[in-house]
């Protein structure tokens, strides 16, 4: 039996933040701010259930919508083998969101042929070299460049760039 989710507070940070530097993830799902700003609007929740950080994505369709559990891996594969089991007998459909590349792998590694992916672009992360983003250079930011040159031109005088 899984114990209680609860949603995420910012007193949650050091424990969240301790397993996701522990256990780095290349998605917004495993960023810890993003975990506790966003828990209202995507009703997250969590819990540490034998080592393993879980987060869910609590829905009135399935309460087995989860981000990749993270820790250990031979702990996480248990960890899904018994939410697997925990779903298979309430009836119910166990989902995973947010999933990288390498976790898929693992998946298909523990549980063979049992998982299928769908990949949702209007969920798709974009992620920005810090460097890039902070220059701006090369083609591929053009569009950027002039969506900010319009909008200082529009607003001249207005507003200000202070160091803090």
């Amino acid at each position: 039996m899984l114990g209680e989710f609860r949603k995420p507070k910012i007193e949650d940070w050091a424990l969240i933040s301790s397993y996701m530097h522990r256990f780095p993830g290349a998605n917004c799902a495993k960023a810890v701010g993003n975990v506790i700003l966003w828990s209202d609007f995507y009703r997250v929740e969590f819990m540490i259930y034998k080592n393993v950080l879980m987060l869910r994505n609590r829905t009135d369709v399935t309460p087995y919508r989860l981000a990749f559990p993270i820790g250990e891996d031979d702990e996480v594969r248990q960890v899904i083998s018994e939410v697997m089991e925990m779903a298979k007998a309430e009836e119910k459909k166990l989902q995973f969101y947010a999933v990288t590349e390498d976790e898929y792998e693992k998946l298909e590694q523990w549980f063979p042929d049992i998982f299928e992916i769908k990949y949702d672009r209007d969920s798709a992360d974009y992620i920005y070299e810090v460097e890039k983003l902070a220059t701006l250079s090369g083609k591929k930011y053009q569009a950027k460049r002039n969506h900010i040159n319009r909008l200082c031109a529009a607003h001249e005088g207005t507003w200000a760039y202070e160091p803090i």
